[in-house]
């Protein structure tokens, strides 16, 4: 962590525990020149509001909570319950079609950048400002702030399931954007 470059985005959103948590905040003290999103806490849903208060983004585990997530998991089951009665019929979900429905058009977006994009289909730093709410006079997140956040978190979209209409993005950011799975008209 300390050999990081500036400027580097430091995400976790794979399991709490992975990322040295102590070791990010003696960077991020030392020198605020990085970049950090957190959704996957060590120890949750007791989490260190002291990280939480220094991270750029901060979300209560909901990295994979998505539409998209929820269908493919949903399919996942199916299959193997199928497997498990011996039934060789397969579900019938068409997942590619479920996943091209209600795909949400993004426009009007003035001199925006990729932060204002992704502001626009899930506000990760309104998520933070939540977390905080929650830290008591103690500076501590109650677990159960932690749990009711996540629980409460509105079911987004996956990027892809995002069409944008503008004129007004440069070819690079046009290019990053697609890179994550937007779509443009």
């Amino acid at each position: 962590i300390e050999a990081l470059a500036p400027n580097t985005l430091m995400i976790n959103a794979a399991r709490g525990g992975v990322l040295d948590e102590r070791a990010l905040l003696s960077r991020i003290h030392s020198r605020s020149d990085i970049y950090t999103a957190i959704d996957c806490w060590e120890g949750e849903p007791n989490i260190s509001s002291a990280l939480l208060q220094e991270v750029t983004y901060g979300s209560p585990h909901i990295a994979g909570h998505t539409a998209e997530a929820r269908l493919r998991a949903t399919l996942s089951v199916s299959e193997s319950l199928a497997n498990f009665l011996g039934n060789d019929r397969k579900p019938v979900i068409d997942l590619s079609q479920n996943l091209k429905r209600n795909i949400s058009l993004v426009e009007n977006i003035k001199d925006g950048s990729i932060s204002d994009v992704l502001s626009l289909v899930h506000d990760l730093g309104g998520l933070k400002n939540t977390l905080l709410e929650g830290v008591d006079q103690a500076a501590t997140l109650k677990p159960e702030v932690f749990d009711n956040i996540r629980g409460a978190t509105e079911l987004r979209r996956e990027f892809r399931a995002h069409r944008i209409r503008t004129d007004d993005f440069s070819n690079s950011t046009v290019e990053e954007l697609k890179a994550l799975g937007f779509s443009f008209d």
